[in-house]
């Protein structure tokens, strides 16, 4: 089975990765502080011990950080389900407002629109998926910056998840900014990058008061001692993630040459840095053809994807497709081609 529904670095892991960890490993109770695995991530991150945390995946760090957040909080949508899920789960559906995002604008938005959204709402605190998920849409640095900084009272918490996929990620994130901003918090899954969802990893960077408040909320021993000394092995291999952002910046180039090669005048393609595309299935006229049997037809011949019916203001006429290796992808073309073609 072809799954083209996760986004799982599919590349796989860096070789040597089964000899990271010991058998004695399993044996061991983690070091509650993790003091010597911070120290490794505030120094890959260029932030202090005190502003860093690892976390059981990014789904712990959206938890806690749900919980410690207060009044009304808002997100784009369509976007990352667990946002919306982890805040109403603590303060209720009451407390959570949507700033949609439209297909028609190109899922772009202006930063006066966010500003202005912000203050009628009363927003306390803001979720940002960068890029976000599904849209692909990806938010530039400088805008971020200034809407936090316009918006002080304003907690952002900014999921960069798939950011870490960017040949551009080093001048992109907001990493470091953090240690500079009361009302910014970054998250980031480092399990999906390396190809090991087991492992649970996840980062949170902040201002040393907020990451001390966060280490009271977490699971007390939750990251296993195996997963911290193989993210120990993981942050030493150097080339990996270079490597890793160069061949998926080439095989989303080649990808969406080729869709778009292929199915010009029936498909449109969002596409950024992100490991994914989503793309809207189009009739020659230009207006939505429904294709709710594409992800059926797929799936009885190997094939997975997301349908846009599972993202909230989409629908069976979207897709979204995570990248993968060539002959993966032009399987999925050559499928999608026989469906078209029925």
């Amino acid at each position: 089975m072809l799954d083209f529904s996760n986004n799982v670095n599919f590349f796989g892991p860096p070789v040597g990765y089964k000899k990271a960890i010991r058998a004695k490993d399993f044996l061991l109770y983690p070091d509650y502080s993790q003091k010597i695995i911070r120290e490794k991530l505030a120094k890959k991150y260029g932030v202090e011990l005190e502003q860093v945390f690892l976390s059981v995946g990014a789904t712990e760090a959206l938890s806690i950080t749900a919980k410690l957040s207060e009044g009304m909080a808002a997100g784009f949508c369509p976007t990352f389900w667990e946002y919306e899920h982890f805040y109403t789960q603590h303060h209720g559906k009451d407390n959570y407002k949507k700033f949609f995002l439209s297909h028609a604008d190109g899922f772009e938005v202006s930063l006066d629109r966010v500003n202005s959204f912000i203050k009628l709402n009363g927003i306390k605190t803001f979720y940002i998926n960068n890029p976000n998920n599904p849209t692909t849409t990806l938010f530039d640095k400088t805008f971020l910056l200034d809407l936090i900084s316009s918006n002080p009272e304003v907690m952002f918490i900014v999921d960069e998840t798939y950011l870490i996929f960017s040949p551009d990620y080093d001048q992109s994130t907001l990493s470091k900014a953090a240690r500079g901003f009361k009302n910014l918090v970054v998250i980031t899954s480092l399990s999906k990058i390396y190809s090991l969802p087991s492992l649970r990893l996840g980062v949170v960077i902040s201002n040393s008061e907020y990451i001390s408040k966060f280490k009271q909320q977490v699971i007390p021993y939750g990251v296993s001692y195996a997963s911290q000394r193989c993210l120990e092995w993981l942050l030493e291999q150097k080339n990996f993630l270079d490597k890793t952002r160069e061949n998926y910046f080439n095989q989303s180039k080649n990808f969406k040459r080729q869709l778009e090669g292929a199915f010009r005048s029936s498909i449109k393609i969002y596409a950024s840095s992100a490991p994914y595309f989503l793309i809207q299935l189009l009739t020659s006229n230009g207006s939505n053809k429904k294709f709710e049997k594409l992800p059926d037809f797929l799936k009885t011949r190997g094939v997975l994807v997301r349908s846009g019916s599972e993202f909230e203001t989409l629908d069976e006429a979207w897709v979204r497709l995570s990248i993968k290796e060539s002959r993966a992808n032009r399987k999925l073309i050559n499928l999608i081609g026989s469906f078209l073609k029925e």
